[in-house]
């Protein structure tokens, strides 16, 4: 999952929270919770993209927000990054502010 996330093959919704998110993120997520009635825009048109949500990390459940509302949305390849922030940053991964 590192790796397409890396390679912006997917398209992640960070569900932590937007000051979470304001404090570091993973590179060229969403925030999912900031962006309300924009998201649609911000989604891809092909609704089989895969969007992968995620939050702090494997105790989190965050998540389960984005990818249900991604999923009423009508997107069908909807995952969970469940390592979150936390294991992007213990891999010593970038992250954005």
């Amino acid at each position: 999952m590192q790796t397409a996330i890396k390679n912006k093959q997917v398209v992640l919704l960070d569900c932590n929270g937007s000051d979470s998110y304001k404090e570091a993120h993973i590179p060229g997520a969403i925030d999912f919770n900031a962006k309300g009635d924009r998201l649609p825009t911000l989604l891809p048109k092909d609704k089989d993209t895969m969007l992968v949500a995620c939050c702090g990390g494997p105790q989190c459940h965050a998540y389960e927000k984005g990818a249900k509302a991604v999923s009423l949305m009508g997107y069908t390849n909807v995952r969970h990054f469940s390592s979150g922030i936390s294991g992007w940053q213990q891999a010593k991964l970038p992250v954005e502010k």
